[in-house]
């Protein structure tokens, strides 16, 4: 069997990372962005109930949506819920980029922000 080709692009903030990942996506590729993954992560309803739980009611708007800014400050205050965070988020991207990867019949560029703080998934065939 002939394992498809997923490359990961990774970087610091403003490597560009988006730059190259949109050249590969003109090329053919699929392009999977884990940021906007993890953006609508937060939009589902296990989600919003684990961090209802952590931080209470407060993270939440008049429609019951998080509000990214709120989870950011929470997220970012101490090295706990930082971790935390990661444990919570790291897994459930890396499982939906998994099932898109394998739904796929195209190669793949995956833009992964946190790819070796993360673990570099199994998947990945290549990393730039």
């Amino acid at each position: 069997m002939v394992k498809k080709v997923v490359l990961a692009v990774t970087g610091e903030i403003g490597a560009g990372k988006s730059t190259v990942a949109r050249l590969f996506e003109e090329l053919g590729a699929l392009l999977l962005n884990a940021d906007s993954i993890v953006a609508e992560l937060w939009k589902s309803e296990e989600l919003v109930a684990l961090a209802v739980a952590r931080w209470g009611p407060g993270i939440l708007d008049g429609k019951g949506h998080v509000l990214s800014s709120h989870v950011a400050e929470r997220l970012f205050s101490t090295k706990s819920e930082y971790e935390w965070g990661c444990s919570v988020i790291h897994p459930r991207v890396k499982r939906e980029m998994c099932r898109l990867v394998e739904a796929s019949d195209r190669w793949v560029v995956a833009e992964i922000p946190m790819l070796f703080e993360a673990g570099v998934p199994d998947w990945v065939t290549e990393i730039v």
